[in-house]
C-alpha cells in the first residue's frame, strides 16, 4: 500500500492536531521524523501504547516551541482496533498551522 500522510482533524481553531501516516513504509517514516522521548526507534515501540516524543525537521530540530516544550504523542493505529492496522496517528500539534508542517514533513520523507 502506498505511504501517505494526512491531516485527521477538522478545519476548525483547535489546540490539538492529528497526523495521520498510514502505507507499507508509515513506520520507517515515522522512524525518520520523529524522536521519542524513550530513546527507542518508533518502530521498536510496544504495540498499542501512546509514545511521546518530538516531530523533526530536516535539520533534526524540533517544528516548533510548542512541539519542543509539550512534544508529540504518537499512537499505531493498532491501538483502535483491527481496522487500524498500518498506520500511525500523531498527535498534539498545537494547531493547524503547525500540523500542516507536520504533513509537509512527514510527505517529504517518502516522496
Amino acid at each position: 500500500m502506498e505511504t501517505i500522510a494526512a491531516i485527521s482533524t477538522g478545519h476548525t481553531l483547535s489546540a490539538v492536531g492529528i497526523l495521520r501516516v498510514s502505507g507499507d513504509d508509515c513506520f520507517s517514516v515515522c522512524d525518520r521524523v520523529f524522536r521519542p522521548l524513550n530513546g527507542r526507534p518508533f518502530s521498536a515501540q510496544i504495540p498499542r501504547e501512546m509514545v511521546l516524543g518530538s516531530l523533526l525537521d530536516r535539520e533534526g530540530r524540533t517544528i516548533d516551541q510548542v512541539l519542543a516544550e509539550a512534544n508529540v504523542a504518537t499512537t499505531p493505529g493498532a491501538g483502535f482496533g483491527p481496522s487500524g492496522e498500518g498506520y500511525v496517528r500523531l498527535t498534539a500539534f498545537g494547531g493547524r498551522e503547525a500540523t500542516k508542517t507536520a504533513v509537509e514533513r512527514v510527505c517529504g520523507m517518502f516522496r
